[in-house]
């Protein structure tokens, strides 16, 4: 990967954000001094109706949120922080533009992809990937409800998140089996 977009990367598969919501982030939506540092996310790209760029409103209106950063994203951050204005985008090109996603996934995305599928990667990774890969994390580390997955990732309902992930909660399952156990000892004393 590039090293210039690393830590954009970093930040998508470390936050589960949209592309469109992480590219509109600008310096004043995180902050790395609160406990636990956050990226205020309620915005993102949208194209009108001539297919022209604008910053818009989230996917939804739970889009519309507070995202808590772990502490290695929050070191990879500050560099790019420190001396930028808050109004000022936190990920750019190279150039300081806007990340577009064509121009992105062109020469940044997949350049890697190809590279590591000469290595042995038998997939073809979507940039979009990245989300499904935080939030099968959070799924399968089980320390959170799904709910509370469902609001860190946008979705407007926590159905959502359970068609999307629940698949990946074969612990629910025995969960759900031994509490049916439990719960029928009365009875068949």
């Amino acid at each position: 990967m590039d090293e210039h977009y690393r830590t954009f990367i970093q930040f998508l598969v470390m936050t589960g954000t949209r592309f469109g919501e992480a590219t509109a982030l600008r310096i004043a939506d995180i902050d790395l001094r609160a406990r636990p540092a956050t990226a205020r996310v309620n915005k993102a790209w949208k194209r009108d109706r001539h297919s022209r760029y604008y910053v818009g409103p989230t996917k939804t209106a739970a889009g519309k949120r507070t995202i808590g950063l772990n502490p290695a994203l929050v070191e990879l951050l500050i560099p790019i922080a420190a001396s930028r204005s808050g109004n000022d985008l936190l990920f750019t090109t190279t150039d300081g533009g806007r990340i577009s996603h064509k121009p992105f996934w062109q020469h940044h995305w997949v350049p890697p992809v190809r590279t590591a599928q000469a290595r042995g990667l038998v997939k073809t990774p979507r940039i979009h990937d990245l989300r499904h890969t935080h939030a099968s994390w959070l799924v399968q580390d089980g320390g959170m409800s799904l709910f509370a997955i469902s609001r860190r990732l946008g979705h407007a309902s926590v159905r959502t998140t359970e068609q999307v992930y629940g698949h990946l909660m074969p612990q629910a399952l025995q969960d759900g089996a031994d509490a049916t156990e439990r719960s029928i000892q009365g009875i068949r004393s």
